[in-house]
């Protein structure tokens, strides 16, 4: 199975704030991604993605990004990835496990960020319930 896709974002006109003669462009981008299932059985799926991040005002942003899940039974998922944006100085591993149980999802992933950053990797946790 695969899918794909494409996005154009924040289209319209610039914003001002105060001055009209000092409006500012939204920060309009295009993304692409793919994603594909090479092996899916009723106890495991694995799929493999990327997408590609590309702005429609400065040709300097770009962003890459690339990885793996792999899924047990529709109940736990391991993640890991590859982040690339040169112009913020992010490059590195990304990684992460999910787990859903009757509708109820706890995510947890490991994001990078800049190498000069004292921050380290943000750990993003989200919780969610599907109806």
């Amino acid at each position: 199975k695969l899918n794909l896709g494409v996005n154009v974002q924040n289209l319209g006109p610039s914003v001002a704030f105060i001055n009209e003669d000092k409006a500012d462009p939204l920060g309009r981008n295009v993304k692409a991604g793919v994603a594909w299932e090479p092996v899916t059985t009723k106890e495991f799926n694995l799929t493999v993605a990327a997408d590609f991040n590309q702005s429609l005002v400065t040709d300097q942003f770009r962003t890459y990004h690339g990885g793996l899940e792999l899924q047990y039974a529709e109940q736990v998922a391991g993640r890991i990835g590859y982040y690339s944006d040169p112009l913020g100085e992010i490059e590195d591993m990304t990684y992460g496990i999910g787990v859903n149980f009757k509708g109820f999802t706890v995510d947890w992933g490991s994001i990078p960020q800049a190498k000069n950053s004292d921050l380290g990797n943000v750990q993003k946790i989200t919780i969610g319930y599907r109806f």
